[in-house]
């Protein structure tokens, strides 16, 4: 075996949409408690980098101008 791990080109492909509809939706608590920690202004813009299908970045997205 070598070092470099190696998938195949269309490994993931057509899961989205199985991914969106049955991954579980993060708490409230937890958003609740993230933008107390952060205290969003409502003015700024969130960066949602590399999160799949927006599961993260919806419910946020009452707290800043743009997402």
């Amino acid at each position: 075996m070598t070092g470099e791990v190696r998938f195949e080109p269309g490994l993931y492909q057509g899961t989205a949409a199985y991914y969106d509809r049955f991954r579980l939706p993060y708490p409230d608590a937890m958003i609740s408690d993230l933008v107390r920690r952060t205290t969003p202004s409502g003015s700024g813009r969130l960066l949602d980098l590399a999160s799949g299908t927006g599961q993260f970045a919806f419910p946020l997205r009452g707290w800043f101008a743009e997402v």
